[in-house]
């Protein structure tokens, strides 16, 4: 069969998107391989869209991407098809493929990926996302030079049929285990730079511990979506300890749910990598560690956490919310920033009354946590015993984990019960562990509108009276 002038030879591989055939080039004269789509147009303006797209994508021009040498559409039994012909890669292997048979260790795995991400910032570069990142997606030659394929095949996709993240058939256009949280139908279906910084995530995130950083086996559509827009992925060194910590804290937000949380790009992660690697050698990352606002916080609104020393076994987390410089956030879910109109006070509240709002740190510490203790912190419903602000359903509770999966009580109040300590309980729980989750849940029945001052507050910053909420870590004997 001749297809733009090239004869396809064997099938290599089949997807959802379409075949890939092993084809030869007449003029000129060259192996190439052949992507055949599925039918998605629906007219002569959406081929014109699809040829567009496909113009755009031929010019990239890096080393690390295969590169697109022509498109257009065939006539396959009175339907139209479209097709790529791409640079066919010698030896090739899936990323994954390739680092189990060369016997990768865990740096030469992490180098790899940095050089995956230069491919793609020459992508980014352009304004070309990519938006299908998965090991599928990442192959490797006989000289073990990561290539970058179907390189915004996605958006010549999208270009040509009558929708945007969606065919015209309703096909989700995207392998769902590296997709990100915005990326979903329920997010919206955008994707920006950032999206492939998830995806590079996930795909370094399985390179180093030999699985994803979600279950989603069995799992439906619509419960795999609920994963991965709400679930906390699992502390990578919990998985595999011997990963560096600096590698944690990068693939940690990769993964954040909000794109601001995020590297802008691929050039700003694989800088992020080789900085990390480079400034220390054993894997640990400056002691500034900055953490950015999770999903459902306002891009102008930042949160940022920095991990200083205070003694040889002692760790503080300070926690500033009027910040707007920070970085990255594990969850928040139902609850946002609110900044008080005097004072530059700051603090969690829930979004709207009558409905939980959820806020989850992770903080990594430098050694393993004997004990965790707040210093400073205000968690409790604010209540001034008067009939215009009082909320007796109000509620904060507070919450530890070593892993995001299993809490244990910390701190808890209403306005009817000063606050309770359960500090001896949470000790207990991070004990030895090198991860320490918090878990903020407020509830509000109603709001106080004016002064914009909400009943259930978390993490309250208030630098008049020099209140800064404080996490103090101390090392364990070992």
């Amino acid at each position: 069969m001749i297809v733009g002038g090239v004869r396809l030879v064997r099938l290599l591989a089949e997807g959802g998107m379409g075949r890939v055939y092993e084809g030869w080039q007449e003029q000129p004269a060259r192996p190439v391989a052949v992507k055949v789509l599925r039918p998605v147009f629906g007219g002569a303006e959406a081929r014109r869209r699809f040829r567009q797209e496909a113009d755009i994508l031929g010019r990239l021009d890096h080393p690390g991407v295969a590169r697109i040498h022509a498109a257009g559409t065939c006539d396959v039994l009175g339907t139209s098809l479209p097709y790529l012909v791409m640079e066919l890669v010698p030896g090739a292997r899936s990323i994954v493929a390739h680092s189990a048979a060369a016997g990768l260790d865990h740096a030469a795995r992490v180098a790899l990926v940095t050089e995956v991400c230069d491919a793609v910032a020459a992508g980014h570069a352009r304004g070309v996302v990519h938006r299908d990142l998965k090991p599928g997606n990442v192959l490797v030659d006989e000289a073990g030079r990561p290539r970058v394929i179907d390189f915004g095949v996605a958006r010549c996709v999208e270009a040509g049929a009558d929708g945007g993240g969606l065919t015209t058939t309703g096909q989700f256009l995207g392998t769902l285990r590296y997709t990100s949280p915005e990326q979903l139908p329920s997010g919206g279906g955008r994707a920006d730079a950032r999206s492939d910084v998830y995806a590079l995530g996930v795909i370094l995130h399985e390179l180093l511990t030999g699985r994803p950083p979600y279950d989603l086996d069995g799992r439906s559509p619509a419960e795999a979506e609920r994963i991965i827009r709400r679930q906390v992925p699992p502390s990578l060194r919990r998985i595999a300890p011997e990963v560096p910590r600096y590698v944690e804290r990068i693939v940690g937000r990769c993964l954040a749910k909000n794109p601001a949380a995020r590297f802008a790009d691929a050039a700003e992660l694989a800088a992020a990598l080789r900085a990390g690697g480079a400034s220390t050698g054993t894997g640990s990352l400056p002691r500034r560690l900055l953490v950015a606002a999770g999903c459902g916080l306002p891009a102008a609104v930042g949160v940022w956490m920095a991990l200083r020393p205070t003694g040889p076994a002692v760790h503080t987390v300070r926690f500033d919310l009027r910040d707007a410089s920070g970085r990255e956030l594990a969850l928040a879910t139902g609850a946002r920033v609110y900044r008080e109109p005097f004072g530059q006070i700051a603090y969690w509240a829930p979004e709207r009354p009558g409905t939980w709002g959820e806020v989850i740190y992770r903080i990594e510490s430098p050694f393993r946590v004997a004990d965790a203790s707040f210093a400073e912190i205000r968690v409790d419903a604010w209540n001034e015993h008067a009939d215009a602000v009082f909320d007796p359903a109000a509620e904060v509770h507070l919450d530890v984990s070593p892993d995001g999966e299993h809490w244990t009580p910390l701190a808890s109040s209403t306005p009817t019960s000063p606050p309770r300590r359960d500090d001896p309980g949470a000790t207990a729980a991070v004990r030895g562990s090198r991860t320490v989750f918090i878990r903020a849940r407020l509830f509000e029945s109603r709001s106080y509108n004016r002064n914009r001052v909400h009943y259930a507050q978390f993490l309250r910053s208030q630098p008049d009276n020099g209140m800064m909420p404080t996490l103090v870590l101390r090392r364990h004997a070992d």
